[in-house]
């Protein structure tokens, strides 16, 4: 009972250090690159030199936006969680041997939480700043495109079925996020970060033998904070 009662105050007395640092509010947008772990694969077989395919993984272009809030947890030394609504993906150049090339391409919308813990160094104008982090995303939706087919198939997040030929994804994922950028005394900054997934994006079966369908983005961030 006195452990708990200590742990109790000790956390009371944490949250009311923090609640009395001079916390900020911001927002933030900008471009992203997205793609995979695996960018490049091959498929040869001996008897039939007519179904041999490379498939190249390209990068895809979006965008990402939120809000970000600072949090001083000593001199330099800043927590930074950041929730951020993102698009991510790639496009799949099948390439092959005698029969016609195609293109996939699979888009994703998700709910981000980047929790960065920040390393300040004052400057002239400013301060630069660089952390990392771990985050926890939330897939809102998704679809893939196949050119041979001309519309798009909506990405179902449930657990896969070796009988079942629907497109299917995990909806969590979680990885580490590396930050770093310049943020100037009336508040405007931009960033540059790096993220990449631990948890493989899609599970049916066309990506049972290519698991390592893991996003990694690079963005470039735009904000303000609000004073």
């Amino acid at each position: 009972m006195r452990k708990h009662l200590l742990i109790i105050i000790l956390s009371g007395l944490f949250v009311s250090n923090i609640a009395a640092q001079k916390v900020k509010i911001g927002i933030v947008a900008g471009p992203v690159i997205s793609s995979k772990m695996k960018t490049s694969t091959s498929s040869l077989t001996s008897g039939d030199s007519s179904r041999d395919v490379t498939n190249t993984t390209k990068s895809s272009f979006s965008f990402f936006g939120g809000v970000v809030a600072t949090i001083p947890l000593g001199k330099n030394i800043i927590f930074k969680p950041q929730l951020q609504y993102i698009a991510k993906g790639w496009r799949i150049e099948h390439d092959r041997v005698n029969r016609p090339d195609y293109n996939t391409k699979l888009v994703s919308h998700w709910i981000e939480l980047p929790l960065n813990f920040v390393y300040t160094v004052p400057a002239k104008n400013g301060r630069f700043f660089i952390g990392l982090g771990p985050y926890v995303s939330c897939a809102l939706s998704g679809k893939i495109n196949d050119d041979r087919e001309g519309h798009d198939k909506t990405i179902e997040f449930k657990k896969n079925d070796s009988y079942d030929s629907t497109v299917t994804a995990n909806r969590i994922d979680a990885g580490a996020n590396m930050i770093g950028g310049y943020e100037f005394r009336n508040g405007f900054f931009i960033s540059l970060n790096y993220s990449r997934g631990f948890i493989d994006f899609r599970n049916d079966t066309n990506e049972a033998k290519n698991p390592q369908n893991k996003n990694i983005v690079v963005g470039l961030g735009i904000g303000y904070m609000f004073k």
